[in-house]
């Protein structure tokens, strides 16, 4: 699970493979849409995500460089940055490979995935800026924040650990439906539901 506030436009994964991580991910993103032009799948992943192939271990420190064609214009000024260690998600013979399919209904503050009884590999580990911050998120099973800089920052250590407001999860609707992630429909309707809750 990750707070909203810290939702990914790019991400960077660390595979022992990542060449099959990257195939597999495209095949099933072709299985999900099979009606898809070809190489729209590919572009698709190329812009959103970076499979680094070197990399370099070294006792508990793991280096890598991620090139600035994938970062963008940006210069890092204003950067939310989210990062976590899961455990191996268990091979299992369904041709599933560790993606689901993602609901159409947003959860709370989790990743959403489809089939519920299988969750996603538990995360072990996550980077913060301050070891209490890190052992407090851990123990207590929240969201995953991550370290934010510049105008925007928000200061991680002063995170609410309760449940989320009503204010809140109708702020974070507002910002998917204003980013294109929702439409207007879906927002009216997650809206409602938040607002039943009262």
């Amino acid at each position: 699970r990750i707070n909203r506030r810290y939702a990914w436009e790019r991400a960077v994964i660390l595979s022992p493979q990542p060449k099959t991580a990257r195939e597999q991910l495209l095949a099933k993103l072709k299985a999900n849409i099979p009606g898809r032009p070809p190489g729209e799948a590919e572009a698709a992943i190329d812009k959103t995500i970076y499979f680094p192939a070197k990399r370099s271990v070294f006792d508990k420190s793991i280096r890598f460089f991620v090139p600035k064609e994938f970062i963008g214009d940006s210069d890092g000024e204003d950067w939310a940055l989210t990062a976590f260690v899961t455990m191996a998600a268990p091979i299992e013979d369904d041709d599933n490979l560790g993606v689901r399919q993602p609901q159409k209904e947003v959860a709370s503050d989790a990743l959403a995935y489809s089939n519920r009884e299988k969750a996603p590999p538990p995360v072990i580990d996550v980077l913060l800026t301050s070891a209490d911050l890190q052992y407090r998120l851990l123990a207590a099973n929240r969201a995953l924040v991550g370290s934010s800089w510049g105008p925007n920052a928000i200061d991680e250590s002063e995170l609410d650990e309760s449940v989320e407001t009503v204010a809140s999860r109708l702020q974070q609707l507002k910002d998917m439906v204003d980013r294109g992630l929702i439409d207007e429909a879906e927002y009216s309707a997650q809206r409602e539901k938040v607002l039943a809750e009262l």
